[in-house]
This record gives C-alpha cells, sequence and structure tokens, in this order.
C-alpha cells in the first residue's frame, strides 16, 4: 500500500523566505525528505489571509496588530527594530539624531500597504503631522526590493528588516 505524499505549505513574505527562513526549512528538508514543501511569498497581512483561509499551513509572518482567529496559534521567534536604509555617503547617515522632519525631506521607498512595516511607518510620519508631505518615489512588494531602489538612488527607506549583508553597515545600501 502506497501512502499518500505529505506536504506543507508554507505562507511567507519574500524576505523572511530569502533570508531568515533558508536554513531553518534547508535543515527541516534535510531532516523530512518525504515531506514535500510548498512556499507562497507574499505581504504579511496576505500570507496571514492564506493561512486564515486554510490554503497555507503555516505562516511566517511580521506581527499584524489584528489578533489571529481563534482557531490559530502565534508563537514570536524574533523580533527587528526599524532601521534606516539610505545610499552609502548619505547626509543623514552623519546625523547624531533623526526625527520624522529630517525623514521626509527625502523621496521614500517603502514596503507595500499589506506589510507589517508600513503601517508603522505611515502612523509615525502621521504623528508628527508629516505624512500628507510624504514622497513616497517607490512602494515595493517586498524590502529587498525597497533597498534595490534605494541604491539605485530612488530615496531612503524606513524598514523592520535588518540588512542581510555583513559587508555594509545596517544604515547603508
Amino acid at each position: 500500500m502506497r501512502r499518500l505524499p505529505r506536504r506543507i505549505t508554507v505562507a511567507t513574505t519574500a524576505s523572511l523566505l530569502l533570508h531568515e527562513s533558508q536554513k531553518p526549512l534547508d535543515l527541516y528538508r534535510k531532516r523530512h525528505p518525504e515531506v514535500e514543501l510548498s512556499f507562497i511569498d507574499r505581504p504579511s497581512a496576505m500570507a496571514r489571509k492564506h493561512l486564515e483561509d486554510g490554503e497555507a499551513d503555516l505562516a511566517i509572518i511580521g506581527q499584524i496588530d489584528a489578533p489571529p482567529a481563534a482557531r490559530l496559534q502565534t508563537t514570536r521567534v524574533g523580533a527587528y527594530p526599524f532601521v534606516l536604509v539610505c545610499p552609502a555617503n548619505h547626509p543623514l547617515l552623519k546625523a547624531k539624531s533623526l526625527k520624522p522632519a529630517d525623514l521626509i525631506r527625502h523621496p521614500l521607498a517603502l514596503s507595500g500597504p499589506g506589510s507589517n512595516s508600513r503601517p508603522h511607518v505611515e502612523h509615525v510620519f502621521e504623528a508628527a503631522g508629516l505624512w500628507r508631505q510624504a514622497n513616497v518615489a517607490f512602494t515595493a512588494s517586498s524590502v529587498d526590493i525597497a533597498v534595490g531602489y534605494v541604491r539605485m538612488g530612488f530615496g531612503i527607506s524606513v524598514t523592520s528588516v535588518q540588512s542581510h549583508d555583513p559587508q555594509r553597515s545596517q544604515t547603508e545600501a
């Protein structure tokens, strides 16, 4: 009698899939080669919806403020501070302290509205009465894309995921 193949579908963000999840998922795959892994890469809110709708077995996402559905469990596995991402030698890197007014003067490359970090960034600028002045030059589907556009000169970014390149500072792109 043949057994049905086991499959686990994981919904997560592109950045988490590319960086933080690689080693644990590779280890899992090596320990359980009989289990087929399938991935859905979406911003946190959409990945959570895939889980809530039964389209994924597991979601690895940024914390979303809304409580999870009653039938779901959550476990905190890490935390990321918000960081400034800007081109090397940018004047903001020389500042001893930064305020929202210092950042709003520059074009912004931000994660999309379905991400975890975007609503928090908007809230900080709104609380300072500055969001209406924001020049969102680029909205990205992932942190990696936002960082790439900062490198291309589209502006600066504020995000909750740390730099993954050990050769550069967390604040430089």
